[in-house]
């Protein structure tokens, strides 16, 4: 995505390709499931700067949403700041989908694979609650 620019989202404004393709994705959804490493105690740029692409569209307006983080520390940071960027932007985050994953290096192996019991069992619980409680219907 190009890097956001409120000019070229405003009324009669043609959206940059990718930005058109990523809302068009999303609007054909029930729920959204953002993963994310926390960086320096928030969300990382590339995300936020996704997100700020759907803060004028009808997209994300009671989009049910859960949320993944792992951190390296046990802070709750990204989380934290994710919920507040969707509660403004009205989506629906689902707090029984809301996973944080602290010490995260030491759960999941080289290949990216969960290899925690305990995170693997959570995260399973938490894309069931996402799907169970995360109709738009």
């Amino acid at each position: 995505l190009p890097h956001f620019n409120p000019d070229l989202d405003g009324e009669g404004a043609t959206l940059p390709p990718p930005v058109a393709k990523l809302r068009a994705a999303l609007a054909g959804t029930d729920a959204l499931l953002i993963s994310t490493p926390e960086y320096a105690h928030g969300i990382p740029g590339v995300l936020k700067n996704a997100l700020d692409w759907l803060v004028s569209g009808p997209e994300m307006v009671d989009r049910p949403v859960g949320l993944f983080s792992g951190s390296a520390t046990d802070g709750n940071f990204a989380t934290t700041a994710l919920i507040e960027v969707l509660r403004t932007m009205s989506a629906k985050v689902i707090p029984e989908a809301i996973i944080a994953i602290p010490g995260v290096r030491t759960k999941i192996n080289a290949n990216g694979e969960v290899t925690d019991p305990a995170t693997f069992a959570a995260i399973a619980k938490g894309l069931k609650n996402l799907r169970k409680t995360g109709s738009r219907k």
